[in-house]
């Protein structure tokens, strides 16, 4: 696959369509949605809880299938790809954060953050050194070595995001990332992502229902009633 960086947009999905059947009702989440996400920029999706945002998110970072449409990577359907072809596109091209940091306490902050690279099959010294240098751009220098257990819940979603940037992502999509930490701790971890963003120039795609933290992207859209519009304040 080229990767290379073009006018394109780097992800980009079209004419999505989201259905859930619960055996009684069908119930639609997404009707028609389109966007693009351009290289090196900032995104923010708002929305009730229940609207779409997560579901769109998981459809996107090709961890969900959309009932209609289809998604791109730099103009290649990822739809089109087979399970281990997914796989790889999601470990070497894109980053995730969640609302809950999904971190492994049988290993040290440096080992979790480590891990995408020694799946992708990284000598372990170089991916130990790689992620060193991630969690030293998150200001964990000093933590690399605790376990998530012995960390404070922003501790964990700074070695979070580390990870996601481990591999020099395309693209970072991240799930409410803030949504489990109070507001102080919240808007911390905020501010990180978009002095990462800057400095890697990677784009960040942020689902919310914080609109002060989504105000802080250059782009905001809002999903109401399956459908995605610019936000207006």
């Amino acid at each position: 696959m080229d990767t290379s960086i073009s006018n394109s947009p780097v992800l980009s999905c079209r004419n999505i369509v989201k259905r859930y059947d619960d055996g009684v009702d069908a119930v639609t989440v997404l009707r028609g949605v389109s966007l693009d996400i351009a290289p090196g920029s900032q995104i923010a999706i708002v929305g009730a809880s229940g609207s779409g945002k997560s579901s769109l998110l998981h459809i996107l970072g090709a961890l969900d299938t959309p009932n209609e449409g289809d998604v791109f990577f730099l103009d290649h359907s990822i739809l089109s790809l087979n399970r281990t072809q997914q796989a790889h596109l999601r470990n070497k091209y894109l980053g995730f954060v969640y609302q809950f940091h999904h971190l492994l306490n049988e290993f040290s902050a440096l080992e979790n953050v480590a891990m995408p690279l020694l799946i992708s099959g990284e000598k372990a010294a170089v991916a130990m050194e790689k992620a060193s240098s991630a969690l030293d751009k998150v200001g964990l220098s000093h933590r690399k070595k605790h376990a998530p257990n012995a960390l404070s819940g922003g501790e964990r979603q700074r070695t979070a995001i580390a990870r996601a940037i481990v591999n020099s992502p395309k693209v970072v999509l991240a799930d409410e990332p803030t949504g489990n930490l109070d507001a102080k701790t919240g808007e911390q971890v905020y501010e990180l992502m978009l002095s990462l963003q800057a400095d890697l120039n990677m784009a960040f795609a942020v689902v919310t229902h914080d609109l002060t933290l989504a105000k802080k992207m250059s782009h905001q859209y809002q999903l109401h009633d399956g459908m995605l519009q610019e936000y207006k304040y």
